[in-house]
């Protein structure tokens, strides 16, 4: 509602669909947590299954990864078939940052083994989280920062398949039942790095 025009305003998209959870303005610093991720070996999966099967899994993939993005009240930030950045801002970002990766991890075996997935191969994801000061742009591809940069470097150089690593700086900020199931892995760009320990 609109108090100046004494009218109502068509709200044109859903808070929990954009990007800047309708909060973030342009141009300002936040603390967001950062989560770098992809499916590994899919360059290799794509001599094997042929593109338009993995064009296929992707988007079965995709529409997992919103399912529980949503859940967490996380955002896409950016996005290339197999991989992408992912965003958490505002109230316990750390702590949903950390819940979602968790998540995804367990449920990607139940994908593996859903016989209508397009391919017959498991996948694995890598999964590297950081927490730190972004400014935010609404072009959110676009957005430079030593968050989103060590995130994705984490996830690339130093994370197993399979596996999730974060840094400390994260793990700090959760709660103390989340931070048993992380130890420590070493230095990582001069920084403690964290893999989960997590039993099956």
């Amino acid at each position: 509602y609109d108090p100046k025009k004494r009218k109502v305003k068509k709200i044109k998209e859903n808070a929990q669909e954009m990007s800047n959870w309708g909060a973030l303005k342009n141009g300002k610093q936040y603390e967001v947590s950062i989560g770098s991720l992809d499916i590994v070996g899919s360059s290799e999966m794509v001599k094997r299954h042929g593109q338009k099967k993995m064009e296929q899994l992707y988007f079965e993939f995709w529409n997992l990864l919103r399912r529980t993005l949503a859940q967490y009240d996380g955002r896409i930030w950016s996005w290339q078939g197999d991989g992408g950045l992912v965003a958490f801002a505002l109230k316990r970002h750390q702590e949903r940052a950390v819940l979602w990766a968790l998540e995804l991890q367990q449920l990607i075996k139940v994908f593996n083994i859903n016989p209508r997935t397009s391919i017959d191969e498991d996948i694995e994801l890598r999964i590297g989280l950081d927490a730190g000061k972004v400014k935010y742009m609404d072009d959110t591809g676009r957005i430079i920062s030593d968050t989103i940069n060590y995130a994705a470097h984490l996830e690339k150089s130093f994370t197993e398949p399979g596996g999730i690593t974060i840094s400390k700086q994260l793990l700090d900020a959760v709660p103390q039942e989340m931070v048993h199931h992380f130890s420590e892995k070493g230095e990582f760009e001069g920084r403690t790095a964290l893999v989960c320990s997590w039993e099956d």
